[in-house]
Order: C-alpha cells, then sequence, then structure tokens
C-alpha cells in the first residue's frame, strides 16, 4: 500500500476544506495534489506522497479557516471539544454522508476516546 488509512483519510478532509463543498464521488490522484501546509506566517507547498498526517491536518485546518469555507457542523464540534478535553486532539471527527466518522485513533486509545465521549453528555438538540 503506497498510503495509509489515517493520511488518505486526512487528504478527504483537505480536499473538502478546500473546495468548500461535500465530495463527490471520484477518482483522487494523489501523486496530483500538493497541500498548502501552514508555517508560521506563510505557506509551504508539500506534495501529498511526502506529506505526514500531522500536515495534512494541519492544512486542513488552515483551508477550514478561509472566508467562505463550509462550516462544521455542530455535532462535530462537540465531539472535537469532548476529545481535546479528554487529551485526544489527533483523533479526527467528520459527518459525512450523514455518518459520524472517527479517525487516527491508535489502538491502544480506544477505551480513553470511548470514556471521553461518555463523559460528555451529547446534548439532545444535536441528535
Amino acid at each position: 500500500m503506497k498510503h495509509g488509512i489515517s493520511k488518505l483519510d486526512e487528504a478527504l478532509d483537505y480536499l473538502e476544506a478546500t473546495s468548500g463543498v461535500p465530495l463527490a464521488p471520484a477518482k483522487i490522484r494523489a501523486e496530483k495534489l500538493v497541500l498548502r501546509v501552514p508555517e508560521g506566517k506563510s505557506v509551504r507547498k508539500v506534495p501529498f506522497g511526502e506529506a505526514t498526517v500531522e500536515e495534512l491536518r494541519a492544512a486542513t485546518r488552515a483551508a477550514g479557516d478561509r472566508p467562505g469555507a463550509r462550516p462544521e457542523p455542530a455535532i462535530v464540534r462537540w465531539i472535537r471539544k469532548a476529545l481535546r478535553g479528554g487529551g485526544l486532539r489527533a483523533v479526527s471527527v467528520r459527518l459525512r454522508g450523514g455518518v459520524l466518522q472517527l479517525g487516527g485513533i491508535r489502538p491502544e486509545r480506544v477505551v480513553q476516546v470511548g470514556r471521553a465521549l461518555a463523559k460528555a453528555r451529547l446534548p439532545k438538540e444535536l441528535l
């Protein structure tokens, strides 16, 4: 396998953030994808094949901060906040096609993720 699942998952987040709309089913040419990774006040272009998962996440966050970027659903923001409180900032959260997806979870942290989500009570209006 040329790229890992976590990296490909983050690439989908990046493509959605940069386009501002949900992705339609398509063939993605990873070798042509160049990320705009923030570095202080400047931006560094990194080919997808050379980027780390952390660089992908940083590029996705930066792309999502652009004017006109699609706002995150409230439930995604709520889950990210709950995970941050549990020290799990690296876990990716997204809502795609009405299904919540969590990614980038190390096997030894699965229980910690479950506890963080169980501890934080989901508001009924988000269901």
